[in-house]
């Protein structure tokens, strides 16, 4: 077996060099099949690398549009918040400017519980007041974090320094408390009651009682309407920035929607007709009363 084999070799050895360009032939025709097999698989090699890169761009395009998409759904979110926020602060003082009325006559009328109920709850709707300044704040704060990073156009932040310069309307309203408080505080009557009650917890504002919050309510509400107006200011400079940058002609300030503008341009007027001590009447009733 092995020598038949063996001879086998030896014929196909002698019949390479003999016929030595069938052989010759033979092993070009190898070569090039071998050659095509690799270029093919290299080929193929590359164009599974393409698709791949290709769908990993599509991935992290589809990605990053979706952040897109989820960034700007949480400004809005954000924007809302704040013009909730802003909305309300203007019936925290109506609200306010109410109980006071109240308390006046509770005094005129020598009515000694009363009168400091209605001194107590218009403090809290001043707390109240002081809370909604501060949401704006986070929420301005929120705004600016969300923006870094940003690609699009963002929804306008609606409260500018004119609006935070109209939340100093709360100053008529802490003043007039002040007054209110120091002529119950001027008579024996009055003044026996609120030594009484003037330890009482007021849960607002993180006042532990309600003589704090009488003694300190004013400041509270003007350190907040300061630290707000330092953040939006920062925060105008950073969208403008942020904005310019892109190949866009929007400028920062002038987006708000129809509807989002009316409730602004609502909300001051009211915030200014309790700072001049006007009745805030509808606007199909016409301007407030003095």
């Amino acid at each position: 077996m092995q020598v038949a084999l063996l001879v086998l070799v030896l014929l196909a050895i002698l019949f390479a060099f003999y016929y030595w360009y069938y052989t010759l032939a033979a092993v070009l025709v190898i070569l090039g099949i071998m050659w095509y097999r690799k270029d093919l698989k290299a080929k193929q090699a590359e164009m599974i690398r393409l698709r791949q890169n290709d769908e990993h761009i599509a991935r992290t395009r589809r990605l990053r549009q979706e952040q897109e998409v989820t960034k700007r759904e949480a400004l809005a979110e954000t924007v809302r918040q704040a013009i909730l926020s802003f909305e309300a602060l203007p019936r925290c003082l109506t609200k306010a400017e109410t109980l006071l009325d109240r308390s006046e006559n509770d005094f005129a009328e020598g009515v000694f519980a009363p009168f400091w109920d209605s001194v107590e709850n218009a403090t809290m709707q001043l707390g109240h007041y002081d809370n909604n300044v501060n949401r704006i704040f986070e929420a301005a704060e929120q705004y600016t974090v969300l923006l870094t990073g940003y690609k699009g156009t963002p929804p306008f932040f609606p409260i500018d320094l004119g609006a935070v310069r109209a939340m100093a309307a709360a100053s008529t309203t802490t003043e007039r408390l002040k007054v209110i408080v120091r002529n119950g505080q001027s008579n024996f009557q009055f003044a026996t009651i609120f030594e009484q009650r003037k330890t009482n917890q007021l849960l607002v504002a993180g006042f532990t009682n309600l003589a704090q919050a009488l003694n300190g309510m004013s400041n509270r509400i003007e350190n907040s309407i300061d630290r707000l107006s330092d953040r939006v200011s920062s925060m105008s400079e950073y969208v403008g920035d942020a904005i310019s940058s892109l190949e866009t002609e929007v400028v920062f300030g002038n987006k708000l929607s129809e509807a989002e503008a009316e409730r602004t341009e609502r909300t001051l007027e009211m915030l200014d007709n309790i700072q001049r001590r006007r009745v805030p009447l509808p606007r199909e009733l016409g301007d407030g009363k003095y």
